[in-house]
């Protein structure tokens, strides 16, 4: 992802340690034992809203806390863009965009179609409109829930963009 992440960076003119930060810090806990993050989750959200962060979403958050309370990061767009990575939401910023855009299209991926990896280039937002979008198919086509952050966010770019 890094690769993706860079070449977005460089393209809008985001902070370059910015996003290396959060490029090596967004998933690390991915991996990381449900149980754990589930107890992590408690401990620092004990009235964390399900609805915005489903627990497929845990490790962003958990990777936020660690990235905070383990290596020191203060800086508030990079831990933002950790956190959001996984939902998007309205308002984001560049850094929290290029993050959640690069997770999205990164290499390897082989169900992002061509044509939002090249918008990525050209309307960073109109490309992460269409992302959420494919993002919310698979996941109500899968009965997985939807976090509202990402539904809050397609509705803003829906008034943006008028629909797509």
């Amino acid at each position: 992802m890094m690769k993706v992440a860079l070449k977005l960076q460089k393209h809008y003119g985001a902070d370059k340690k910015q996003t290396k930060i959060a490029v090596l810090l967004h998933d690390i806990l991915k991996n990381e034992d449900p149980k754990t993050l589930k107890k992590m989750v408690e401990e620092h959200f004990p009235a964390l809203d399900h609805q915005a962060f489903p627990e497929a979403t845990w490790h962003a958050l958990c990777a936020m806390i660690y990235a905070k309370e383990k290596l020191g990061i203060s800086d508030s767009d990079v831990l933002n863009a950790i956190k959001y990575h996984t939902t998007g939401r309205v308002g984001m910023s560049l850094l929290e965009k290029i993050i959640c855009l690069a997770d999205y299209i990164e290499e390897g991926r082989t169900y992002v179609s061509e044509d939002i990896k090249s918008l990525a280039y050209l309307d960073i937002d109109k490309a992460l409109y269409l992302s959420m979008l494919e993002i919310t198919a698979y996941l109500r086509k899968h009965n997985l829930p939807v976090s509202s952050l990402t539904l809050a966010a397609i509705g803003a770019y829906t008034s943006q963009y008028g629909g797509i």
